[in-house]
């Protein structure tokens, strides 16, 4: 039984740890996702393709989390890693799964097949949450799935399968450093597990730690310290030859400085406040325009950020399982999971309009305030790049812990049956310490003498209505100026505190209740209940937007879920003069939401075994996903964004408001897959799956880029035009991308998979090659469609045409050594460019080189010692230059590359 691309479980870890561990697995794990069905049948493949990743493999990846060793696989993207979001203020440091590119909202993670509390108020499971000491493999099913499992199926089931009878004791420690002396990591974990009662009980325990120190510095990496930015290209103009936009090296911001920039023309216009507060000419470059230049004076705030945000994680987990009678066994899980993560954000600066400053300001020089008098300037503006405020700090915890509990058993005539029930919860607590009050900040600029010392403006009358005694004037010539008092006074900690809650019962029963002519007929049916709360808590001044970034607001919200489903296997010939095996799977599921109404989800494939080395299968699917509780409910929050104006391709940073739709409808998805399967005699041990898949989303909810939303509407989209403000002189002034049902989104593609395992001298050569070519990744409004397959830039969700990865390892005695290639296609910066739209809108691929090799030393009585070492990105070979339009994001994309070069990992592992 020799099998992969999710056909059997006996193949693939068979590819993977040998015949021996795959032989012992394939009986307990008939059940599981492999088959992809919920149908328990011996010797069953289902038509969806499933790729079977076990915990060698992933060792071997050299990672500190299951969730980064996932994201390698050519299928995954990753969307949301501790590298992505180093700029967020939520959900820092964690890992969420992101099939096909479709996003982390239309990949279903289980655990043993189950649900598993979400992460944040948006639903998402973070991966790194889930303990990972006892976990045997994962299980990735890359097509729809919500018949069998469930809504948010739309791209696949993530499934983490846990060894719950283990036996003995183990445990492991190993650390890494990059080739830079920087991203520290530390992971140790220990499990133990044993039989009591006369073998009718099981119990296991497990714990694991984790530390990330993360990279806190751009400029640890030549590639990124070289201020690299894609601009409005200040030269441009219709018909003279010039790109719209420049990928360039030494961009700088011509509107404000660390120390202060006085705007505007005349006699103080284009002048800089220097360290100490003196004033000095402010230069300019060649390509110079309102907002950048290159070269030329000022600075590239991205230069500041982190490359990789810092984070720990801890977590413990135990299950038990005892037989109450013969026929009727109980289950338990309980899992506690927590991490933490402090990262600087960003520093302040002034956003949407620069700060005034009267001649009557406490703190201006007198040579300067005689200017302004003599040349009867009441005032003038400045932009600032507030560095010496101090970085806006995101310090996030989370917990969660989870608690299921059930029965299982049989009638003892081939009917099977399990019942449980789930509770979970999550808190994540996020502070951004450091904030800008922004009303503080007012009045503290706004100062003035009196008695020769400086107050703020607002204590400076006789009145005392508008008065705050706490004000403390603040003094925002030259870097350095302002006093720690003023700081303390403006800046302030912004709260993001979400409770997530769940509770989930559910039933089935599986059996065979009649036979074909080829075979038993295999029925399973279910019911489920989920309900899902969200309450999120925020302080007064988020509440009234009074905060200079973030201000989230306060939430409640819950929905409910009543889902039936029924799934069957019907075979349909067996050991024929056409056919070896042909089997026909069917599933349907009726699902009632409390916010959004009934659909009903089904599923129709078919497996044709021709001969023992051809199998042609095929899936046709209706999937769903609900809008979640942070889509239906969230209040409006502010952010910002430097957009393009097509209008006259000016630049703006303006604010960006966000908020919930509780008009949203669930998103309907049709799934095609079709693939075949051969393993030839003629070359023994050769095993290869090609599988074609096509998704099709109609009604997607999602939030377009305020860029987005700003070049469609100025596309024809009129819809899209009511989410964009311009003031009275036709200047965009912000953007409201709401959650929305937009038209569709469609993707497709054809996934490979080959394994060749030979004898080779006294040992064994095995090698494996996963392949992915996604033709198409499409968002079309009704108005503008948008094809993303084929780009790499940033912050556009594309992703490249090709990837892969390919390993062979080695194994002799009690050693392996593994060389592993991570291929990353080439393609454009942005498929909505022309070649006269931007300077290069095209990179080369990125090909990654990683060596492992791992040694068995002689045990010592019970007790087996393994050591391990890796060196990732061998070659270190950097990411390419793929910079943002956005002032504080990267000189690449952090989703596609590695950002941390060389890496070199060693470790141990103990058993008992």
């Amino acid at each position: 039984m020799a099998r992969i691309g999710g056909l059997a479980t006996v193949s693939v870890l068979a590819v993977l740890t040998g015949p021996s561990v795959a032989a012992q697995e394939a009986v307990q794990l008939e059940e599981i996702i492999v088959t992809g069905t919920r149908v328990a049948r011996s010797g069953f493949t289902a038509p969806t393709p499933t790729t079977v990743v076990d915990m060698e493999e992933l060792a071997r990846a050299g990672t500190g989390s299951i969730a980064a060793a996932l994201n390698q696989l050519p299928a995954f993207r990753a969307t949301f890693t501790p590298a992505s979001r180093v700029l967020g203020t939520a959900n820092v440091g964690g890992s969420f799964m992101d099939l096909r590119g479709l996003g982390t909202n239309r990949t279903l993670v289980l655990v043993n097949g189950r649900r598993h509390v979400a992460a944040s108020a948006s639903g998402q499971v973070d991966i790194n949450m889930i303990p990972q000491a006892l976990v045997k493999r994962v299980d990735v099913v890359t097509g729809g799935a919500s018949a069998a499992w469930g809504s948010d199926a739309v791209s696949g089931v993530v499934n983490i399968v846990l060894d719950d009878t283990f036996e003995g004791a183990k445990a492991s420690i190993q650390t890494g450093i990059s080739d830079e002396g920087d991203s520290e990591e530390t992971v140790a974990a220990a499990a133990f597990g044993t039989a009591f009662a006369d073998g009718r009980g099981h119990v296991t325990l497990s714990g694991e730690a984790f530390t990330g120190k993360g990279i806190t510095n751009q400029t640890d990496r030549d590639w990124a310290r070289q201020d690299y930015q894609t601009i409005a290209n200040p030269l441009y103009a219709a018909g003279n030859g010039q790109p719209r936009y420049l990928i360039a090296a030494n961009v700088h911001q011509t509107n404000r400085t660390e120390g202060g920039l006085i705007l505007g023309a005349g006699v103080l216009g284009g002048q800089q406040f220097l360290p100490g507060g003196t004033l000095a000419p402010f230069v300019r470059s060649a390509i110079s325009g309102a907002a950048y230049q290159v070269g030329g004076d000022g600075i590239n705030q991205g230069k500041y950020n982190s490359l990789v945000a810092p984070y720990d994680r801890q977590n413990i987990m135990g299950t038990l399982r005892y037989d109450l009678t013969d026929n009727v066994r109980f289950r338990a899980e309980t899992t506690y999971a927590a991490s933490q993560s402090i990262n600087e954000v960003t520093q302040s600066f002034n956003v949407s309009a620069p700060y005034t400053i009267t001649a009557e300001n406490a703190f201006l020089s007198d040579s300067l305030r005689n200017t302004m008098v003599n040349n009867r300037i009441s005032s003038f503006t400045m932009g600032r790049i507030n560095t010496d405020f101090g970085f806006m700090t995101s310090d996030v915890e989370t917990n969660s812990f989870r608690q299921v509990a059930g029965l299982d058993g049989d009638f003892g005539d081939g009917w099977d049956w399990s019942a449980y029930y789930q509770y979970g919860r999550t808190r994540a607590k996020n502070v951004l310490h450091g904030n800008v009050n922004t009303s503080k900040l007012a009045k503290a600029t706004d100062s003035v003498l009196v008695g020769g010392k400086a107050v703020c403006r607002v204590n400076a009358d006789a009145s005392t209505a508008n008065d705050d005694a706490a004000c403390v004037p603040v003094n925002l010539f030259g870097y350095g100026s302002p006093s720690q008092g003023a700081i303390d006074y403006f800046t302030g900690d912004q709260l993001y505190d979400v409770r997530v809650f769940q509770d989930v019962a559910a039933a089935d029963l599986k059996g065979e209740p009649f036979a074909t002519w080829a075979g038993p007929v295999s029925t399973a049916v279910g019911f489920e209940y989920r309900k899902e709360r969200v309450k999120v808590l925020t302080d007064p001044v988020s509440e009234a937007s009074g905060f200079l970034i973030g201000n989230p607001k306060a939430l409640k919200g819950n929905f409910s879920v009543k889902e039936g489903f029924a799934e069957m296997v019907v075979p349909l010939a067996k050991d024929t003069a056409f056919a070896d095996e042909l089997d026909f799977n069917a599933a349907i599921r009726l699902t009632d939401y409390s916010t959004s109404g009934s659909v009903t989800t089904w599923k129709v494939g078919t497996t044709y075994r021709i001969t023992d080395e051809v199998l042609l299968r095929g899936t046709r699917s209706r999937d769903i996903r609900a809008p979640n509780v942070t889509e239906l409910f969230t209040a409006q929050v502010t952010s910002f964004s430097t957009v393009i104006d097509p209008r006259d391709n000016s630049s703006a940073f303006i604010p960006v408001y966000t908020g919930g739709n509780r008009n949203l409808q669930p998103e309907k998805a049709d799934t095609f897959t079709a693939g075949i399967v051969l393993e030839p005699d003629f070359v023994p041990g050769l095993r290869l799956s090609l599988d074609y898949y096509d998704i099709s989303i109609e009604g997607a909810i999602q939030t377009l880029s305020a860029q987005a939303i700003v070049t469609r509407c100025h596309n024809g989209n009129a819809a899209l035009c009511s989410l964009v403000q311009r003031s009275s002189a036709n200047a965009i002034t912000s953007v409201s991308p709401l959650y929305v049902n937009l038209s569709s989104v469609k993707t497709e593609g054809l996934d490979l998979e080959a394994a060749y395992t030979m004898p080779l001298g006294d040992g064994q050569l095995t090698s494996r090659l996963l392949l992915n070519y996604v033709s198409r990744l499409s968002t079309d409004d009704g108005v503008t469609a948008v094809d993303r397959a084929g780009e790499v830039g940033p912050g556009n969700n594309g992703v490249p045409h090709w990837r892969s990865t390919a390993s062979l390892t080695y194994a002799l005695g009690g050693g392996s050594a593994t060389v592993r290639g991570r291929y990353i296609g080439g393609g454009s910066y942005d498929n909505t460019y022309t070649a006269a739209d931007i300077n290069d809108n095209h990179t080369g691929s990125v090909f990654m080189l990683d060596l492992a090799a791992d040694y068995r030393l002689p045990d010592m009585g019970d007790v087996g010692f393994q050591v391990f070492a890796n060196i990732n990105n061998a070659l270190d070979r950097d990411p390419p230059v793929l910079p943002s339009t956005f002032q504080n994001a990267f000189g690449t994309n952090p989703i596609l590359y590695d950002l941390v070069g060389r890496y070199f990992l060693a470790g141990l592992r103990v058993t008992y």
